[in-house]
């Protein structure tokens, strides 16, 4: 049959005239080109851009702003999950802060990205990324990471922003944040508390508790507590541009152990174990958070019991 066709195809052909033979060639290849070029906007769509801005001060526990005529190297890695594959990494980009020895309106601070040969970048590009200043002001830097073609195929992505081994900033999210994701000392303690969840329950997808549902219990005052919540990297070969972090705080394993009965019991013994593992004024911010968190997923009937 294909033998047949085939034939036919080229007596067809033969017997074109030379003019009529030119056209059908010309469409033959339009098509291929519109072919090529349909598959081609296809892969770009599934690339995009994430971004992050962080303010640096000198408040703790982040406190990276440099000092007057010194400079702080930041440091930006981007990592995706994959729950069957593990993590895979995304970018990573360094930059070095200066600030001069007086600041000005028309003398501030300067930054400058480099990728791991030291070469200076001014652009994200594939498997690299970019700081930029976005905001400076005598005492207060926002800056901004960039990172580009990142696939939409991981299950979460997990930024590490850092100065060294035991300075860090951790920001997870299950999509791309293409539109540009603040940082903040909040979002940083869920997103450790999270990440030392799903190893402690081996990335298992069976057992893992939702990332929206550590938003849900966790209240936002938890930033405000003067316990520390940038444990110590406990990695014994650090490097900058492999990143590695592993941590243990006690009031992390409390956030989950809330969360896991916040998920798995009632509001009775959420609360109960809440009364007894957190201090004042945290305890009283816990325990409005769980009320809020069962007055919102309670039916009408078991609100009426």
């Amino acid at each position: 049959m294909g033998r047949f066709i085939c034939k036919a195809f080229f007596g067809m052909i033969k017997g074109m005239k030379p003019v009529v033979l030119l056209c059908f060639i010309l469409w033959l290849v339009g098509c291929g080109k519109v072919a090529q070029d349909i598959n081609t906007q296809s892969a770009q769509s599934n690339y995009k851009q994430a971004s992050f801005k962080q303010e640096l001060s000198n408040d703790p526990p982040h406190a990276w702003l440099p000092t007057a005529n010194a400079s702080t190297m930041v440091y930006s890695y981007l990592e995706g999950l994959v729950f069957d594959k593990g993590f895979e990494k995304i970018g990573w980009v360094q930059a070095d802060i200066r600030m001069p020895a007086i600041s000005t309106k028309n003398i501030t601070a300067t930054i400058t990205s480099y990728d791991a040969k030291k070469n200076s970048v001014t652009s994200p590009r594939y498997h690299q990324g970019v700081i930029l200043l976005t905001k400076t002001t005598t005492d207060n830097i926002t800056i901004t990471t960039r990172f580009d073609k990142i696939r939409s195929t991981f299950d979460y992505y997990v930024l590490w922003h850092y100065t060294d081994k035991d300075s860090y900033h951790v920001h997870v999210s299950d999509t791309i944040p293409s539109a540009s994701v603040t940082l903040s000392t909040y979002d940083h303690i869920v997103s450790a508390t999270f990440l030392n969840h799903m190893k402690k329950e081996a990335y298992n997808t069976d057992t893992i508790i939702p990332l929206s549902m550590f938003y849900a219990i966790v209240p936002t005052e938890s930033a405000m507590t003067t316990q520390n919540i940038v444990p110590t990297n406990n990695v014994a070969n650090f490097k900058a541009n492999q990143p590695k972090f592993v941590y243990d705080l006690p009031l992390f394993n409390q956030f989950i152990d809330t969360v896991t009965y916040a998920h798995l019991s009632d509001e009775y013994d959420t609360l109960e174990y809440a009364k007894d593992a957190f201090r004042e004024p945290l305890r009283s911010a816990m325990l409005a958070s769980i009320k809020r968190h069962f007055d919102r997923t309670s039916t009408p009937n078991q609100q009426n019991d």
